[in-house]
C-alpha cells in the first residue's frame, strides 16, 4: 500500500466512532422524517374521509315509527303457553 492509503486508513480508523455515530444519527433522522410524513398522510386521509362522510350524511334524519304491538302480543301468548 502507498503511504497515502495508509495515512487515510489511519485517519478513518481514528474517527471511526464519530463517523458511525453520525451515520446512526442520520439514519434516525431519516426514519423519524419518514414516520412524520406517514403520520401526516394518514391524518390527512382520515380528515378527508371524515369530511366526505359528513357531507353525504343526511342533515335532517327522518324518524321512523314502528308498531310492535303484534309482536308483543305474540310473545306474551308464547310466554303464557310456556308457563302452563
Amino acid at each position: 500500500m502507498s503511504q497515502k492509503k495508509v495515512d487515510q486508513y489511519k485517519k478513518e480508523k481514528a474517527n471511526r466512532q464519530a463517523i458511525m455515530k453520525r451515520e446512526r444519527l442520520q439514519a434516525r433522522i431519516g426514519v423519524t422524517a419518514a414516520a412524520l410524513v406517514l403520520a401526516a398522510l394518514i391524518g390527512w386521509f382520515g380528515v378527508s374521509v371524515y369530511k366526505n362522510v359528513q357531507a353525504t350524511a343526511p342533515s335532517n334524519a327522518e324518524t321512523i315509527t314502528i308498531d310492535t304491538s303484534d309482536v308483543q302480543n305474540y310473545m306474551s301468548e308464547v310466554n303464557a303457553s310456556v308457563a302452563e
